[in-house]
């Protein structure tokens, strides 16, 4: 509780796969078990979900009302982060995990503001979800603890999505 009037506490918006869910992928993908194994395969030949995926962050991402729109960059680097610690959590390989945490870092230590239309919101949900289900999956990555990575995505997703996520204007640029 806050005596801050505008005090808004922080919910966890809860993510795609339970600790359970993510242990029986993982034991039905290393047994071979379809539809599975065939998922994974379909999973791993994304090329989002490659440890040598390239994240192209950038200081201030933009939906609607741009002269270069250009938020499905974040959107597909979101992906790739999560598909990356997707594949991290069911095959153990470290690269995934740090090519995972390669994304995450680069955003929140790239990112300074938004911008557009009140479209905008609409990349803060989508995107803030995307980003915060890839952290979740990788928030026990001893090295990206340890470094303290972990602690400035979680920052960056409060200062950056979260803090922003009520602006004066809503929706469409009509006064709520």
């Amino acid at each position: 509780t806050s005596l801050d009037p505008n005090y808004k506490p922080f919910v966890h918006p809860g993510c795609l796969s339970t600790l359970a869910d993510l242990q029986r992928m993982k034991a039905k993908y290393e047994a071979g078990a379809q539809p599975w194994a065939a998922g994974f395969d379909a999973l791993a030949s994304n090329p989002k979900s490659s440890a040598n995926y390239t994240a192209y962050p950038h200081p201030t991402p933009c939906r609607g009302d741009c002269v270069v729109e250009d938020y499905l960059t974040m959107c597909r680097d979101a992906n790739a982060a999560y598909q990356c610690a997707l594949r991290y959590r069911i095959t153990g390989d470290p690269a995934f995990a740090d090519a995972a945490v390669r994304h995450m870092d680069g955003y929140a230590n790239t990112v300074q503001y938004f911008q557009g239309s009140s479209d905008v919101l609409l990349m803060l949900g989508a995107q803030g979800f995307q980003w915060a289900c890839a952290a979740e999956l990788m928030r026990d990555y001893q090295p990206w603890v340890d470094s303290g990575g972990f602690g400035r995505f979680q920052s960056f997703l409060l200062n950056k999505f979260y803090a922003n996520f009520d602006p004066p204007w809503y929706g469409n640029g009509l006064h709520a």
